[in-house]
């Protein structure tokens, strides 16, 4: 009788273990599934604010492209008194449509906010500028030169750009595996050895466009116009201090009014109207920050896109 009492509470205890496990288990594969399914929510639901995000930024690309247009059958000459230059502040995005769609209610709109601006890329000296002809051209070298000296940078980083632009332009093998390729963008630098710190700096002064461009007297900051016009700084400041009370029209008209007369001052150095712009947008959708950079290039009233810096949505910071 003892046996058979000890026998089922052995049995008992068994199943009741069998049915404990069971039910781990279940709750595990639950646990797991649901994981699973938020997971691919969370997925599907970045995948669909990064699609509306692209989608914004190409929309505010495309209305800075409407207004360098617009600008250009204006006038022949860019300065920064014009509607382009002008920055978007941050504004959500349904009140920055509301004068240009009516019927907005009836659009469902993400809960975004909208910041940008214009910048004329064409106020920096650009460095593909140092090679014409497939050669190194002394006279803008002495213009980068003169700029590294007035923002104090590393002369070994200058050294590193110079003798980089060299072999890259070489006559040699074009399969030699040490040749450097040029660069693309301003940041490309940092991969032939150019510090960060110079290229944060350098950044807000110089830049890599695609061709050779002049250098805008209307825009450009006095101390690249004191390098590529070979001036002291008082001199440099006098040609800001002016286009500020009326932007030049002309070379001739920044000669007359300044008396700048050298042989920098040409239509192969400056000029007071700008073909390339870059196009900045910051969008902020679901506490997400999410930035891109437009290189455009104009003529006459078409606008192209040259090349998009897109950087994927990140976390906004919180104070």
């Amino acid at each position: 009788m003892r046996r058979t009492i000890s026998l089922r509470s052995r049995v008992q205890g068994a199943a009741l273990l069998t049915a404990m496990l069971l039910v781990m288990l279940v709750a595990t594969v639950t646990a797991t599934a649901m994981w699973q399914q938020r997971r691919a929510i969370d997925v599907e639901s970045a995948e669909r604010q990064a699609i509306q995000a692209r989608w914004l930024m190409l929309a505010a690309t495309d209305w800075a492209r409407l207004i360098l247009r617009e600008d250009a059958r204006g006038s022949n000459s860019d300065n920064l008194t014009e509607p382009w230059a002008i920055p978007l502040k941050p504004a959500p995005l349904h009140q920055l449509l509301a004068n240009y769609l009516p019927n907005q209610k009836d659009i469902s709109l993400p809960p975004a906010t909208v910041a940008g601006y214009i910048e004329d890329a064409q106020s920096k000296f650009n460095l593909f500028n140092i090679i014409k002809d497939n050669k190194i051209n002394p006279e803008n070298v002495q213009i980068l030169q003169r700029l590294w000296r007035s923002l104090a940078l590393s002369g070994n980083d200058l050294g590193i750009v110079l003798l980089k632009l060299n072999q890259a332009i070489s006559s040699g093998d074009d399969q030699a595996p040490l040749k450097p390729l040029l660069p693309q963008r301003l940041d490309d630098l940092q991969a032939w050895g150019v510090s960060q710190s110079t290229l944060e700096t350098l950044s807000r002064y110089a830049m890599w466009l695609p061709e050779e461009t002049v250098l805008n007297v209307n825009t450009a900051a006095s101390v690249v116009l004191s390098a590529v016009l070979n001036l002291d700084a008082s001199r440099s400041m006098q040609i800001v201090a002016q286009r500020n009370r009326k932007p030049y029209k002309s070379l001739a008209e920044l000669k007359e009014l300044v008396g700048v007369n050298n042989s920098q001052l040409s239509t192969t150095y400056c000029g007071v109207g700008s073909r390339y712009f870059s196009v900045h947008v910051q969008l902020i959708m679901d506490d997400l920050r999410t930035e891109q950079i437009t290189l455009v290039r104009r003529e006459g009233d078409l606008v192209r896109v040259v090349r998009v810096d897109y950087q994927p949505p990140t976390a906004q910071a919180t104070e």
